[in-house]
Order: C-alpha cells, then sequence, then structure tokens
C-alpha cells in the first residue's frame, strides 16, 4: 500500500478496483490489484477524469438533460428520464459517455448518483406536475447510505416519491436477486416506482422478474433498432409483452427513431416510447406537465439543431 499510493482516495480507489476483478472472478477468492503499462497509462488518464469530476461536484457543474418518455398511443408526455451531464471549466458541455466509465472504474459512482438522486428531487419539488426517472449504478443499488439520504428526503413526502422512478440495470439487478429485490420493495415501499432497464441484455426469467416486482421494464435498445424488418427483434418484443402483462409490468421502448418504428412498437402493445423522434435530452427543456404531447417538444428539439 504504501508503494502503490500517495493519497487515501487513490488507494481506496485501486481497492475497489481490485475487488470488482474479484467479483468478477465469481467471489469467494482474492485479487490484488495489478496494472499492465497500458493499464497503467489507461488508469492515469481515468484519475484526472475522476478529479475533475470530483471538482465539477463541489463547484455545481454536475447536470440534468431530461430525455420525454411518450404514451405509445397518444404520443403525450409521461415521464422524464434525467441523464447525467456536466460542464467543464469553458462551459463545454460533457456528454456522461465521456466521464462516467472512468468513474465507474474509479468507484466514484456513488457520489454522482448521491447528486443525480438530490437534482432530481428539487426538480420535482419546483414541478409539481412532473414526473422523473433517474438512473442509478449497480454499486448504488446495493449501497444502504444512498437509500437512507432518499429516505430523509423523501420519508414525509409521497406526493414527490409517487412522482420518482428509479431505474436499476438488468445486469446489475442479476449480480445478487434476492439483494435487489429487497432494495425494490423498499423503494416501492416509499412510494416510488422501480424500472428495470436495459432489458434483454442480460438473462433475466420469468422466475426473476416475479421475484422482482418492478413496475416497468424498459426494453434495450438494440431489440427495438430496425424493429419493422428485424424477424428476432419482432419475436422478442412479442415474447416480451406475452410476459410482461402476465405480471401487469408496463414497457418502455428505448431508441425509437422513426414514426415507423413508432407505429410498430403501439401496434404490438408497447405502453411507453423514448427516442429522439420524440426528442432529444435537453438541459434547459422546458419540463412539460404529463399529457403534454411531446412531438412538439421533438419538432422543436431538431430544429434547434438544424435537423440532426
Amino acid at each position: 500500500f504504501p508503494a502503490e499510493s500517495k493519497t487515501a482516495v487513490d488507494a481506496m480507489t485501486k481497492a475497489e478496483s481490485a475487488m470488482q476483478q474479484a467479483k468478477s472472478a465469481g467471489r469467494d477468492c482474492l485479487r490484488f490489484f495489478a496494472l499492465s503499462e497500458e493499464q497503467r497509462q489507461g488508469y492515469r488518464a481515468s484519475m484526472d477524469i475522476g478529479e475533475e469530476v470530483q471538482l465539477a461536484l463541489k463547484e455545481d457543474r454536475i447536470v440534468l438533460a431530461h430525455q420525454p418518455v411518450v404514451d405509445a398511443g397518444s404520443h403525450q408526455v409521461t415521464y422524464y428520464e434525467c441523464l447525467v451531464r456536466m460542464y467543464d471549466h469553458d462551459g463545454k458541455l460533457v456528454p456522461a459517455a465521456q466521464f462516467v466509465p472512468a468513474i465507474e472504474q474509479l468507484g466514484l459512482m456513488r457520489s454522482i448518483d448521491n447528486r443525480v438522486r438530490d437534482l432530481a428531487i428539487l426538480e420535482l419539488e419546483r414541478n409539481p406536475q412532473v414526473s422523473l426517472a433517474i438512473n442509478i449504478s449497480g454499486l448504488t443499488a446495493t449501497e444502504r447510505s444512498w437509500f437512507r439520504g432518499l429516505v430523509a428526503r423523501l420519508k414525509e413526502r409521497r406526493d414527490i416519491a409517487k412522482r420518482m422512478i428509479v431505474e436499476i440495470t438488468e445486469t446489475a439487478a442479476l449480480q445478487d436477486i434476492d439483494e435487489t429485490s429487497r432494495f425494490v420493495s423498499a423503494l416501492r415501499a416509499l412510494g416510488c416506482k422501480v424500472a428495470l432497464d436495459d432489458f434483454g441484455s442480460g438473462f433475466t426469467t420469468f422466475h426473476h422478474l416475479k421475484a422482482l416486482t418492478v413496475d416497468v421494464v424498459k426494453i434495450d435498445g438494440s431489440f427495438v433498432r430496425n424493429i419493422t424488418t428485424d424477424t428476432e427483434n419482432q419475436i422478442f418484443i412479442h415474447n416480451l409483452m406475452a410476459l410482461a402483462q402476465a405480471l401487469g409490468v408496463s414497457t418502455v421502448a428505448e431508441c425509437v427513431e422513426t414514426r415507423e418504428d413508432a407505429d410498430y412498437l403501439s401496434r404490438a402493445g408497447i405502453d411507453l416510447l423514448q427516442g429522439y423522434y420524440f426528442g432529444r435530452p435537453e438541459i434547459d427543456g422546458h419540463l412539460r406537465d404529463a399529457g403534454q404531447p411531446a412531438i412538439l417538444l421533438a419538432a422543436a428539439t431538431l430544429g434547434a439543431a438544424g435537423g440532426d
């Protein structure tokens, strides 16, 4: 330890990395922190990103973008998904893909998840007719301090809790199905809804889905793209619909980019739709009340982006 790390944060980060290697190897085993030269260079780059994210947290440069999730039939906004973004020192917006993988590797996602939780609750307080969904990492799903923070803010605020959806990825949920099930039950008891994100990317069975008692399953975008022509994706969607209907679970299709895709998914029985066809994630976009048409928002977004 003295030779490997100069600071407490660095030591804990490397310990976190060793722990993740042990988990990936099947748990109940021992792993030492070690890096190749290539990994060492990547690690140094990740450390730089991690330091920048920590500074951004202190300087309130972590913000939320919002993307509408709409009713499949009426195309009216049902809720918004909150997506984390960061401003750099020059005021340039940094997408999540440029910093989230690094901070996940460094074990810093808990700090981001805490900030996202708090920002979303503030927005729910300011917008009483709006519902929001937030994503949490697999580590946070088993982190009791995050949930205690949520309880402290929402215990007497069921009016806010009922408008919050917590999204957990399928792969994270399957790592420890019993622990995830307890976490889901605690969230629902607080008044929140729970969504299983990226559904189809793992190996969720009927038994798993029944044990988790989530409110929503979000179909991984890889099964939605080319849905009008890809017969394998069509079979998956129809099988999922039968499963969801048997359990009384709502369904969301992500990555909807065309009117043809939206129409097909609506006819297939999907409840909610999300994607660029209805609107891109926006930082300062007006949060429309539930029930207002999202297609107007999408047109405005595309117009502002020059048709991009």
